[in-house]
């Protein structure tokens, strides 16, 4: 190994047969250290939260089984780089004023850093891995941090308040109201099929790409902020923003299809690879 390779990756230890860099031991050390801290500060509130995180994850992951090519390893980083994309969105967004500047502003400022590390991972891979992800793959990543970010939020949130009402085969979510809350991974979820679908047509039109590719990012945030701004708010303006977002439950049925469809893609190019 050379000074300059040693310099950019602080060193390399083989576990398994697999490289694993100095770099990677310490992010994933100080990552560790910062969940410890967190379920250390929440309690009960921060197993729940974690647990119901990994339990969405693992569903998906199940469904996605016969298509996807990341691996458990790949998904865990995400979901810890998820977990401190909260706190960043959290000092980020501290200043803002309560209301209703927090309910307009906050809801975009989540949804940018929830998907920006997997942004940055397709970025960094985008002349090799990243031509190998399928559709699931950039879904269950998007997926992962989403599930990160949410459990923080929510750890803190049932510490306090304990746990609401949801829906029985997804946990994640909040039924406040009358109002579905789908929650932080679900909307990132969503993010990241739009952004997977993008990515295909990235070399054909790159404004239909772009267009894509924002949809789940927009129609996520917007949800979000119909349910921000309609928090102890009864007046015609937050009626009309959450008669749009179908009180939250299209994001639900958009997140079902999305799903569906993004497996059923994968499928389809499998079966053509080998037929």
């Amino acid at each position: 190994m050379t000074f300059r390779e040693f310099s950019r990756n602080w060193g390399i230890v083989i576990w398994h047969g697999h490289r694993i860099t100095g770099r990677q031991v310490v992010g994933l050390g100080w990552l560790a250290i910062w969940l410890l801290i967190m379920l250390v500060n929440t309690g009960t509130g921060g197993i729940v939260a974690l647990l119901t995180a990994v339990f969405f994850l693992a569903e998906l992951i199940a469904l996605c089984s016969a298509t996807r090519t990341v691996s458990i390893r790949q998904l865990t980083t995400m979901f810890l780089r998820g977990g401190f994309a909260m706190s960043l969105a959290y000092v980020f967004s501290h200043p803002i004023p309560h209301f209703p500047g927090r309910a307009f502003l906050v809801p975009p400022i989540e949804e940018l850093f929830k998907i920006a590390p997997v942004l940055l991972l397709l970025w960094r891979s985008r002349n090799s891995t990243t031509r190998t992800f399928g559709i699931t793959d950039v879904m269950l990543l998007a997926a992962a941090s989403g599930a990160g970010f949410g459990m923080v939020e929510d750890a803190y949130i049932r510490h306090n308040r304990g746990w609401p009402a949801q829906l029985d085969w997804l946990p994640l979510t909040e039924i406040t109201g009358g109002r579905l809350i789908a929650g932080h991974a679900i909307w990132t979820t969503l993010a990241g099929i739009t952004l997977a679908f993008a990515l295909l047509l990235r070399n054909r039109s790159k404004v239909a790409a772009i267009g894509l590719g924002a949809s789940g990012l927009v129609w996520s945030a917007f949800d979000h902020i119909a349910n921000n701004f309609g928090v102890g708010q009864h007046g015609g303006f937050a009626s009309f923003l959450n008669g749009i977002a179908g009180h939250g439950y299209f994001t639900i049925y958009l997140f079902v299809i999305g799903v569906m469809v993004a497996i059923g893609f994968d499928l389809y190019m499998i079966c053509l690879l080998y037929t």
